[in-house]
């Protein structure tokens, strides 16, 4: 703090721009215990700004953390400590270090009867991008519960290129093997094929069914 408080306390924020780009930064954290101990970290959540600082110590490590462009935060203390000190702001930094997506908005270019076009404009609010290529999944959920679900994937979403805190419109198109009438749902989920995982998007849990967001109504 004492030596670098003008770069949130980052001796050489100059390395890790070009760092960033390629591979994911470990931000790696002081003693939380000497934290304390030095009057850097005040309130519950470090929210009390800091004497002769003007910042919290919760503010200061955020911008560290975006000054590095942090993937991963290694933690030195006592996690039981830190986690009953720290509930809501443990939760802010689970979202802002890496990337963390948001679909802001949808549009249907074309929905023939055998296939569908459309745009998704995408926000990237965390502070770096993913370093794997994750697919874009999709689902039409009809209304008719007689009909049957139809899925189709797509192998490139475009995430790896959508950078912290701008927005990045991607097209999509699908084609079905058979013909579709009557309205659906359209739903969405981002997958990692290397963990074979679904990846979690900025939408509420009200959206979901299945691990999959649904985000517009559409009539085949």
């Amino acid at each position: 703090m004492e030596n670098y408080f003008k770069t949130w306390t980052v001796s050489h924020p100059q390395f890790y721009t070009p760092l960033y780009l390629k591979k994911p930064i470990i931000f790696e954290l002081e003693h939380y215990r000497a934290v304390m101990g030095n009057g850097f970290w005040l309130g519950k959540n470090g929210s009390d700004t800091i004497p002769g600082y003007g910042y919290s110590g919760a503010e200061i490590f955020l911008k560290a953390v975006e000054t590095e462009h942090a993937t991963y935060i290694g933690f030195h203390g006592y996690l039981g400590i830190w986690l009953k000190d720290n509930p809501e702001f443990t939760k802010e930094l689970l979202n802002r270090c890496g990337y963390w997506y948001f679909p802001k908005s949808v549009k249907i270019s074309d929905a023939g009867n055998q296939n569908i076009q459309f745009e998704i404009e995408w926000l990237n609010k965390g502070v770096a991008p993913a370093y794997n290529v994750y697919q874009l999944r999709g689902k039409l959920i009809p209304e008719d519960p007689s009909k049957e679900t139809i899925a189709f994937t797509i192998d490139d979403s475009g995430n790896m290129n959508w950078m912290s805190g701008q927005t990045y419109t991607e097209s999509y198109s699908a084609r079905f093997d058979k013909k579709l009438k009557g309205n659906y749902q359209l739903a969405i989920q981002l997958y990692d094929r290397k963990s074979n995982q679904p990846v979690e998007i900025g939408l509420s849990d009200q959206q979901k069914v299945e691990n999959y967001f649904i985000l517009k109504n559409l009539s085949f």
